[in-house]
Parts: C-alpha cells; structure tokens; sequence
C-alpha cells in the first residue's frame, strides 16, 4: 500500500535538513505529486520525457517552497510498464543521481501493478508505506513478499494516517500488560 503524502512529507524532511532531493512521481496510472505539493497542473513530467516528448530539463522542476527537485508523472496513462521498464528510465535515474543525494521515487502500490518490482531492481532501497485501517493485512505481507523476491533492502515501514485507539494501535490495546508488572 502507497501513499503519496509520505514520500513527499520524507523527501520535504530531507531537503529541509538541506540535503539534495528529487522526488519522482512513478505512478504514471494516477499521478498525484503535484496535487499533493500544490503544483502547477499542467506541463510535462514523467510520461513525456520516457515517451520523448520532453527532456529533463522540461520535467525537473525546482519547487521553492518545500527546497527540493521535482519530477511530477505528467499526463495519466494505463499501461506504463513498459515505459518504465526502459533504458530512458534507467538514463533519467543515472542523470538524477548525478545532482541529488536523495532520489526518492513515488510508486504505485506493490501488489497492483509490475511497475513497482520493475523501479525495486533500480533503487538502493525501500520504504513500505501502509495506510492505518485502509490496507488488509493479507494485501501488506504480499507487498512486503513482492519487495523482498526483488532482493531490494527493505528500509523501513512507516505507518501513514496513524490514531491512537484505532485499529488496535495506540496505548489502549496495551493496557493489560499493566496487570503483570
């Protein structure tokens, strides 16, 4: 399970402790970066520079309020696998890598689509994203299966929209323990 909001909250975080950041929008099905960082809506991104309709310097957009590059998914399309399967892909991370410490890229979610285990061979690492009370636990364990068959190092989880007291999370659930010391 994905959401866009952590990657974007972990790649603001980083690049207001002054670290060099790019954040890809990978979902090229339902590309959300922009809404989520209160971008421009239109212009090219992510589907125009693999299709080469644009170039880099179309789609790297330097956003002056969160201090940090973005490469926002460009226009909606179905089918983006082989797209993002491609040696423009492969090109794109190499040129971004050059100028960033950090290229944090925003996938679909693991389990719905190949995309994702295809961008887990490029990265150096993963950070599983679950969204409190709206992904079964089935659905979770299968995505953690999918990431690790990848061989990619699995650097977290985070927990996204988490309250205490629902779902069984928080200091409630816990009160028992008391009763024995």
């Amino acid at each position: 399970a994905s959401v866009s909001v952590s990657r974007a909250m972990i790649s603001m975080a980083l690049a207001m402790r002054g670290a060099k950041v790019v954040l890809v929008d990978c979902d090229l099905r339902n590309p959300s970066v922009r809404e989520r960082l209160y971008m421009e809506e239109e212009g090219p991104g992510l589907y125009e520079y693999l299709s080469e309709q644009a170039e880099l310097e179309d789609i790297l957009i330097w956003n002056q309020k969160y201090k940090m590059h973005v490469v926002p998914g460009g226009e909606a399309i179905e089918n983006g696998s082989e797209l993002i399967d491609s040696p423009r892909m492969a090109e794109l991370f190499e040129e971004l890598k050059k100028t960033a410490e950090y290229v944090i890229l925003d996938t679909a979610p693991v389990g719905v689509l190949t995309d994702t285990a295809v961008l887990a061979e490029a990265a150096d690492a993963a950070l599983f994203v679950v969204k409190q009370d709206y992904a079964k636990r089935s659905a979770i364990l299968d995505g953690i299966g999918q990431l690790a068959e990848s061989k990619i190092y699995i650097s977290g989880c985070i927990l996204n929209g988490a309250q205490a007291g629902i779902g069984g999370y928080g200091y409630r659930q816990y009160r028992y323990y008391n009763k024995y010391g």
